[in-house]
C-alpha cells in the first residue's frame, strides 16, 4: 500500500517595512490630532485640547520623519545585501571557471605528452613518417 503525499502549497506572506508601517502610525495620530482639534473644545475646555493637539501634531511629524528615515536605511541595506550576493554569486563563478580552465589545461598538457611520446615510440620503431609501403 502506498502513499501519497501532496505537499502543502507555499504561502507568499506579505510583510510592510517599518519605515512604511511608523508612517502610517504618524498620519494616523495625524487624523486623530484633526478630530481632537474639531471635537476637542466641545468635550474639554480649549487651552488643554489645544495643547494637546499640538503635542500631537508633533508626534505625528517625528513619526513620519522616523518612519521616512527608516525606510531609506531599509532601502539602503537591500541594495547592500542585494550587491553582496551578486559579487559573492560572480566570485563563485570565475572561482569555478578559474578551476575547469585549469583542469582542462592540465589534461591537455597530459594528452599532449602522450601523443608526443606515443609519436617517439613509432619513430623508435621504424615506423617513421614515410608515404606508400
Amino acid at each position: 500500500m502506498s502513499r501519497i503525499v501532496i505537499p502543502a502549497r507555499a504561502r507568499l506572506v506579505y510583510v510592510e517595512s517599518r519605515g512604511w508601517l511608523l508612517g502610517k502610525l504618524g498620519i494616523k495620530v495625524l487624523v486623530i490630532a484633526g478630530v481632537i482639534f474639531v471635537w476637542g473644545p466641545l468635550v474639554a475646555g480649549r487651552p488643554h485640547t489645544i495643547r494637546l493637539v499640538g503635542w500631537l501634531v508633533w508626534a505625528a511629524i517625528a513619526l513620519l520623519a522616523f518612519g521616512a528615515v527608516v525606510r531609506i536605511v531599509e532601502a539602503v541595506w537591500g541594495a547592500g545585501c542585494t550587491a553582496y550576493v551578486l559579487v559573492r554569486s560572480l566570485a563563485e563563478a570565475v572561482a569555478s571557471l578559474a578551476s575547469a580552465i585549469g583542469r582542462g589545461a592540465r589534461s591537455s598538457a597530459r594528452v599532449s605528452a602522450q601523443c608526443s611520446a606515443t609519436q617517439a615510440k613509432w619513430v623508435r620503431n621504424g615506423n617513421g613518417g614515410g608515404g606508400g609501403a
